[in-house]
């Protein structure tokens, strides 16, 4: 009896010891990852190359809105700590402010007529991304995408083309390129493969964001005469149809999501889960780790479940305005 009792102590104690030395390993590992991420990243304060760009507050603000989107998503899917994400911080709101820059710029050329011709914003986000050696063909597709975006958006803005809904929701697919780009250079940094199935499956998802954007702004876009995508189904459709059809297109984004989910791998598909479950839902990361045992199958059947089209989910659909009819004149954009 005595020498049972012995074996089930030694047992335990080497249980714990193993345990103790698993998490002293870990711990160690995680402080090597994040002095390599410091490193990184601070290496450009001893650096002879200096930026002499200037970003104002307005455009710093709006970053840091933008990154709100970002932060969780690298932190779930992304394996980025807090603190490695704090260490990466500085970078992503530089290069989101260029951007923002680049977009405030082409909005200023709208607003006196003219099509989009700003490029500076780009070449400051190159040479970061190059003093960095993060520069690829995934991240210059993004920034592709992006300037594709601000070219499309002057164009439907300033009447010159006619927009249509398959345009339409091309350029809302570019919108949120910012997002992915954010997301590859986190994940460059890290030096995470990307995993485009995933992509795949964010993207229909960040349309609805968008224009849940869109519909909180509403008022203020109809005052500004900003690019808005209600204002935009109002003039597709009319102020009677207008809301409706805007719900068909959020219930054919979800679905569009679930179909790429179901032909995704699984990493992608527990990424979903991580990202849904974490940001929409609140759940902390720790409870989310199981994700990981669960089947595939059980993953794809309970996205099937997903509310089609609700505005409890998606973003209420406010009653539509008058706009004045100068706005109307500058953006009819069907003829």
């Amino acid at each position: 009896m005595l020498s049972l009792t012995a074996a089930i102590l030694a047992l335990f104690t080497l249980a714990i010891a193993t345990l103790l030395f698993l998490s002293l390993k870990l711990v160690r590992q995680e402080k090597t990852r994040q002095a390599y991420m410091y490193e990184k990243i601070f290496s450009q304060l001893y650096s002879p190359e200096r930026d002499k760009t200037t970003i104002s507050y307005y455009e710093v603000l709006k970053s840091a809105r933008a990154l709100l989107k970002c932060d969780r998503l690298l932190q779930l899917i992304g394996s980025y700590t807090e603190r490695e994400y704090k260490i990466i911080y500085p970078l992503l709101l530089h290069l989101e402010a260029y951007i923002y820059n680049g977009d405030l710029k082409c909005e200023e050329q709208q607003n006196k007529g003219n099509l989009y011709t700003e490029t500076l914003w780009r070449k400051n986000v190159e040479n970061l991304l190059n003093r960095y050696q993060i520069y690829d063909l995934e991240i210059q597709n993004e920034l592709d995408n992006l300037e594709k975006y601000f070219i499309q958006e002057s164009e439907i803005m300033l009447g010159e083309v006619e927009i249509n809904e398959q345009n339409f929701l091309n350029i809302t697919y570019m919108r949120s390129s910012d997002i992915y780009f954010l997301l590859r250079v986190g994940y460059k940094l890290k030096g995470i493969p990307y995993n485009e199935d995933f992509f795949n499956i964010l993207k229909p998802m960040m349309v609805i964001e968008e224009i849940r954007d869109d519909l909180e702004s509403y008022e203020k876009d109809v005052a500004e005469n900003s690019f808005n995508s209600l204002r935009i189904y109002v003039q597709l459709y009319g102020k009677e149809q207008a809301a409706q059809e805007l719900r068909k297109l959020r219930k054919q984004m979800i679905y569009c999501s679930i179909n790429n989910l179901a032909k995704a791998n699984k990493r992608a598909v527990v990424e979903f889960w991580k990202a849904f479950l974490g940001i929409e839902l609140g759940i902390p990361f720790i409870l989310l780790k199981p994700l990981n045992l669960v089947p595939r199958a059980l993953h794809i059947h309970l996205a099937k479940l997903l509310p089609a089209s609700d505005d409890k989910y998606y973003g209420v659909i406010p009653k539509t305005i008058d706009e004045p009819q100068k706005t109307l004149e500058a953006t009819c954009l069907i003829q």
